[in-house]
């Protein structure tokens, strides 16, 4: 009996303090009208009160236990922001405040570095491995554009592209021939080409 009697009081002392909050509710949505799920609503208030709710899958949102007061609303979603919080001020009861929320501007920096990779030079000491054309060797290329093409991405080797041995060895049998050199040997052309 004691056991009731404490409940029907705290019952009967507490809904004076239930009926002195407010209630902030609405829903938000993005410029074009579409309700935004998943948004972080954030309700500041006096004392330093901060109350947040996140939107449901219709966009609604609802913050309770609400002391009458000024109030600041603000909501936020990826790539959606409001322009400003929205000011309300709060007596007993329920208020509908329904949020917009814009297309938040982003801000992104690119550094961009003087000496950031390799850098081409014409300095001998950093082209040791590079292959010169002169002469004879230019003579052996072929005049078509798509032969020559093919013949130059065959001597530029696997970096480039898949090695083709056959364009290879067709580049090395031209380079040969322009040197006079006519046999089907390859230890012949590979003293010769290289």
């Amino acid at each position: 009996m004691k056991f009731l009697y404490r409940l029907f009081l705290a019952l009967v002392l507490s809904s004076p303090l239930l009926a002195q909050t407010a209630i902030v509710r609405g829903i938000a949505t993005d410029e074009s009208g579409a309700v935004v799920p998943g948004a972080k609503v954030t309700v500041s208030g006096p004392s330093g009160l901060v109350k947040t709710a996140t939107t449901a899958a219709d966009g609604s949102y609802s913050v309770v236990g609400l002391r009458p007061g000024d109030y600041t609303v603000q909501a936020a979603a990826p790539d959606l922001a409001m322009g400003q919080a929205a000011k309300i001020t709060l007596s007993t009861g329920a208020i509908t405040l329904n949020l917009q929320l814009k297309v938040a501007s982003t801000v992104q920096q690119v550094t961009i570095q003087e000496n950031a990779g390799p850098q081409v030079t014409t300095d001998p000491s950093n082209n040791a491995s590079a292959l010169v054309l002169t002469g004879d060797d230019l003579d052996a290329l072929p005049d078509d554009p798509d032969d020559l093409q093919e013949d130059l991405q065959a001597l530029a080797g696997p970096s480039g592209s898949q090695w083709r041995p056959d364009l290879h060895r067709r580049v090395q049998r031209r380079r040969a021939a322009a040197q006079g050199v006519h046999s089907r040997n390859p230890h012949q052309f590979q003293s010769v080409c290289t």
